[in-house]
């Protein structure tokens, strides 16, 4: 876990999706493990990442293929946002669009928020499609605005 965070954020998604699945339903458990992503991403979000591992003296160690920003972004939220568009589950769809403002605070660089921002978009379509409340949709829809 300590030197792949692409593991752990699998890990963390994987329990999410369990959470929120009609057996289990444990959305608090949900929210946590989506909201520990986020603090994963935050804690990386400055980071150089890349297929190139140097000391500190900037020599090459390793070379392999590492996610990207927006790789890792994706295993974080896509597949619970997709699950949340697929219930029609606003509570998930806010806690995401927390997340991701929480991760853009975060980051300055440009690349990395156009990847949090496109992510709240997608979030954002999903509960258009599903939502059904239009008190819930408009949470949604102001929560999404602000990652814009």
């Amino acid at each position: 876990l300590a030197r792949d965070g692409a593991y752990g954020l699998r890990q963390l998604t994987d329990i999410a999706l369990r959470a929120l699945s009609p057996s289990v339903h444990a959305p608090t458990t949900a929210e946590e493990a989506v909201l520990r992503s986020a603090d994963l991403l935050r804690r990386i979000s400055g980071r150089a990442l890349g297929a190139c591992v140097a000391d500190a003296d900037g020599r090459p160690l390793v070379v392999r293929a590492r996610p990207t920003w927006d790789e890792l972004v994706g295993v974080a939220f896509d597949q619970v946002a997709a699950e949340a568009e697929a219930q029609a589950d606003a509570a998930t769809a806010l806690v995401l669009l927390d997340a991701l403002g929480r991760v853009a605070a975060a980051t300055g660089d440009p690349a990395r928020l156009a990847a949090l921002r496109s992510r709240a978009a997608r979030v954002r379509d999903g509960a258009r499609r599903s939502l059904d409340e239009p008190r819930e949709l408009a949470r949604v829809e102001a929560a999404a605005a602000a990652l814009a």
